[in-house]
Parts: C-alpha cells; sequence; structure tokens
C-alpha cells in the first residue's frame, strides 16, 4: 500500500514563543498574527521564523481549545485558555508540566489523526527517555521516524533535531528531570500535586473510562500513568496519597481483593488547578 506524505517533526515552536504569546494576550480580545507578531518586533524579541512558528502555535492553541479561531485570520483567548495563563502567571512549573501532558496525549485524545503525529513523535520521545534509552539523538530521531512511518503507513522525515525541540520543552518541567550535565534525564522522586492530578484525569479520557468508575493499578497502568510525568515507579503510591489527601473531593483510592484503585470524582478543569 502506497503511503500518505504526512508530518510527524517535532515543530520549532518553542516554550519561549508560547510565553512570549501568552505575555501579550488577554482574555476575549480579538488578535491577528500580525498584530502580534509586530508587538514582538517592536520590543525586539521576534525572531526570523517566528512569524511562522507563531501561526502553527495559534493552530496548536486552538487545536487545544485553549484559543477560538474567530476567522481564517484572527484568534481569542477564551475562557478555558484565560484559567490556563491565570496558572503560567502564577506558577510558571505547574503550568509547564499541565502544557507537557497535554501535548503527550493529544494525539490519542484527538482520534490518532494524522494532524496529530508530531504530539505522537513527542510521545514516543518521552517514553524512550522515561525507559531510560542510551541510544544518542540521531539513533533515537531514526527509532521514532521507523516507527511511525511503518505503523502509520506515512512519509515524512524526523530528525535528531526534532529531539533537540522536544528536549527544550522537557527542560521546562519542574521539579527539573535533567541531569546536572544536561546531558540526560532521570525520573522524579515527585511531582506537583495538581500536574499529577491532571494526568490522571488525561489518562481517564485516554483509556475510555468513566468519570467515577474504577481505575486498577496494575503495574502497566503504573508505568503508564508515570511516563510522561517522568515519576519513578517507586514513588507512585507515596504521590498518589499525597493527592488523594489534598484534592479528597476530585479523588480516592480505594482497596478490594483485586488490589489498588482511583477513583476519579468529577472532571479536572484548569480553573481547579490553579
Amino acid at each position: 500500500m502506497e503511503k500518505t506524505r504526512a508530518k510527524y517533526m517535532i515543530s520549532q515552536k518553542s516554550p519561549k514563543l508560547l510565553s512570549l504569546l501568552l505575555d501579550n494576550i488577554r482574555v476575549n480580545k480579538t488578535y491577528t498574527v500580525s498584530d502580534i507578531a509586530s508587538k514582538l518586533d517592536d520590543i525586539g524579541v521576534l525572531q526570523v521564523r517566528d512569524r511562522i512558528s507563531l501561526n502553527e502555535l495559534i493552530d496548536v492553541l486552538s487545536s487545544f481549545d485553549i484559543l477560538d479561531r474567530a476567522d481564517g485570520k484572527s484568534f481569542i483567548l477564551n475562557e478555558v485558555g484565560s484559567d490556563l495563563k491565570s496558572i503560567y502567571l502564577r506558577d510558571r512549573g505547574l503550568f509547564f508540566e499541565i502544557y507537557h501532558i497535554i501535548k503527550y496525549y493529544a494525539f490519542d485524545l484527538n482520534n490518532c489523526e494524522y494532524a496529530f503525529l508530531p504530539f505522537k513523535s513527542y510521545q514516543m520521545l518521552c517514553r524512550l527517555l522515561y525507559n531510560g534509552s542510551k541510544k544518542n539523538n540521531k539513533q533515537i530521531a531514526d527509532e521514532i521516524d521507523s516507527y511511525i512511518s511503518n505503523t502509520y503507513n506515512v512519509i515524512g522525515s524526523f530528525s535528531d533535531a526534532c529531539i533537540t525541540r522536544g528536549l527544550l520543552w522537557l527542560y521546562e518541567l519542574y521539579p527539573s528531570i535533567v541531569n546536572a550535565d544536561q546531558k540526560g534525564v532521570f525520573r522524579r522522586d515527585r511531582v506537583i500535586s495538581q500536574a499529577f492530578l491532571y494526568n490522571i484525569y488525561l489518562y481517564y479520557k485516554y483509556k475510555n473510562i468513566q468519570i467515577r468508575d474504577p481505575l486498577f493499578i496494575d503495574n502497566v497502568t503504573k508505568i503508564d500513568i508515570c511516563t510522561p510525568l517522568f515519576l519513578s515507579e517507586d514513588n507512585f503510591l507515596e504521590m498518589l496519597d499525597t493527592v488523594c489527601n489534598k484534592y479528597p473531593n476530585h479523588i480516592d483510592k480505594k482497596y478490594n481483593i483485586s488490589g489498588t484503585y482511583i477513583i476519579l470524582k468529577t472532571d479536572i478543569s484548569f480553573r481547579e488547578l490553579k
């Protein structure tokens, strides 16, 4: 069967560009890409490729329901986006944890559409790093390229530059996952409670589990939940207890003859994470 041409590179959009965009928009005001580009140009922070990346970033944020596209050229920061921006202004570390988790699940939660394949590449990068891959960037890139191309029957390009772009987002996570020499990542013994809770929420959606239905914690599920958080499996139950104690109205841990299970009691919005 002939392969479909598709884009699955990790984009040049950067955490810095996302921060610049959020710093310069407010809720329910209409903007165009030119408006933002001109403003950034005036303060001397617009790079050569940023105009293209800005448009791509706005498309991504629209697909995440953070921005509303008013028409083909303009956009609005909606109420959901305003709640997320409030997190950004109050706690940058939590913001980038949440944004990372959204990116991690984006392909699966959007019906595995080809338009979201770059997020599948990002997810694969996270999984390889979590599992302690000793390969260099080019070898990791080749593995991701081969997997995406063969699994989804697409043809595109993926290089070691994509790994560098992906790492830019991972380096924003707090507590840090970066080794002192910045040549690798490691598993964390704790994460921000709100990030853990939001990860559970998206995992429920990913697994198509209804709110208030049980999520049984076997070894596979534990690894699945820990991976996007770069959380050590040995610290999972301790972190779960912390979150259940902090958010008893949202999540509970229970036991039966089969073992430990989680009950997520409510949907989790950005407003509840502030």
